[in-house]
């Protein structure tokens, strides 16, 4: 498919408020993509470049934009500002300087595929070093001088994280249930993989690819974070005791939720889940031995935090276990009296910069409060009574 066709189906979502018409235009689009591009294309309708949990943003700020905008179309950087402060909208700005709809057509070949476009935007995302914002500028410079005025306002706005299209993840795993039967009907199952697997590109392709029998067979992995599940609030102890009959009743600790997961045999992983070698890119697995271990922590939202608790890793790489995904809270403690910190004061760990010497005022103790996969085998399907047998055998 074209970016041309892509972008205008975004601007028909745009001027769409209706959650069903959105729907079915979703599923048109997805209907009308290629097996190679559909992942590629849903990560695009959310202003992103991968899943939520891969540490990969376009990293444009608007200046760098600007610069851009200026450059593509042969106008002063004053002159483009002038029009975003009127405008209020980059996005608008480039249409508008290259003419929409333009008179007489438009002199630029809108023959740039999809894939194309994103894997310029990759390669500009992955900029780094000393350079690095000069290389990011020109690529933009190239990639807007390539595209037709409508197809360079929604890149712009996609890059800006400002495409305002007004659905979610949960509105395009619908669009692939009307894609196949016309109706919702497997949202509870496309939901189900999904929330074993958030990356929502490998769930449109395998569904593309392989239909709901695929789709069935999707589970969890080491080192791709499971959804949360959300809570449901009850007003009573009996409402509680009525609605699960057999519960379980433990401290609340206020703290950093953690996902921790660990990862053995990298090598056999590989193959399994496309992440971990771009992720573990520091390994060498030709030097590396069998029994070498990854281990990468999550937050609620599905972030990577691996780098911001160094402790935990360092604690986790201890557990005797091959593969693991554990669920529980990370909570500050006082150094000096071992009492547990105020969630303000552990709420400081999370941070870019100056870990290790925050780690040494603030030092975190993970408690871990259910086990959710072990040695290659999911535990999402059996009782909390039985994971928490695991559990309690894995740590002593």
């Amino acid at each position: 498919m074209t970016f041309k066709s892509f972008a205008e189906t975004l601007s028909i979502l745009e001027k769409t408020t209706l959650r069903n018409e959105i729907t079915k235009i979703l599923a048109e689009l997805f209907k009308k993509s290629e097996e190679y591009e559909i992942d590629k294309m849903c990560y695009l309708l959310l202003g992103r470049l991968g899943p939520k949990f891969e540490s990969l943003e376009f990293q444009f700020a608007k200046k760098m934009m600007i610069r851009s905008i200026a450059r593509s179309v042969s106008e002063p950087e004053e002159k483009i500002n002038r029009n975003f402060k009127t405008l209020g909208d980059l996005g608008d700005v480039i249409e508008k300087f290259k003419g929409y709809p333009p008179a007489g057509g438009s002199k630029v070949k809108n023959t740039a595929q999809i894939t194309e476009v994103y894997e310029k935007l990759l390669e500009i995302a992955r900029e780094e070093g000393q350079g690095s914002v000069e290389r990011k500028i020109s690529g933009m410079v190239d990639l807007l001088s390539a595209l037709d005025p409508l197809s360079s306002k929604y890149l712009v706005r996609m890059v800006l994280n400002l495409l305002r299209l007004r659905f979610s993840d949960m509105t395009i795993l619908d669009s692939f249930s009307w894609m196949e039967k016309g109706d919702k009907s497997l949202r509870v199952e496309l939901e189900s993989a999904y929330n074993n697997c958030t990356d929502i590109g490998l769930i449109a392709k395998t569904f593309k690819i392989g239909g709901l029998g695929a789709i069935r067979k999707i589970g969890a992995s080491a080192g791709v974070p499971i959804r949360p599940q959300q809570s449901e609030r009850l007003t009573t102890a009996e409402e509680i005791l009525e609605k699960l009959e057999e519960c379980a009743v433990e401290y609340k600790l206020d703290g950093l939720r953690a996902q921790v997961h660990i990862i053995s045999n990298i090598k056999n992983q590989i193959s399994k889940i496309k992440y971990i070698k771009k992720i573990h890119k520091q390994l060498s697995l030709t030097q590396q031995k069998e029994e070498t271990k990854i281990v990468r922590i999550f937050s609620r939202n599905l972030e990577d935090t691996t780098h911001m608790f160094p402790e935990i890793v360092e604690a986790a790489e201890k557990i005797k276990v091959k593969d693991a995904i554990f669920d529980g809270e990370a909570i500050g403690v006082d150094p000096k009296s071992g009492k547990f910190l105020p969630f303000q004061e552990t709420a400081q760990r999370k941070r870019k910069h100056g870990i290790i010497d925050m780690a040494k005022k603030i030092p975190l103790k993970y408690f871990a409060f259910d086990i959710l996969y072990l040695n290659g085998e999911s535990l999402l399907g059996k009782s909390f009574r039985e994971r928490r047998k695991i559990l309690e055998n894995c740590l002593k």
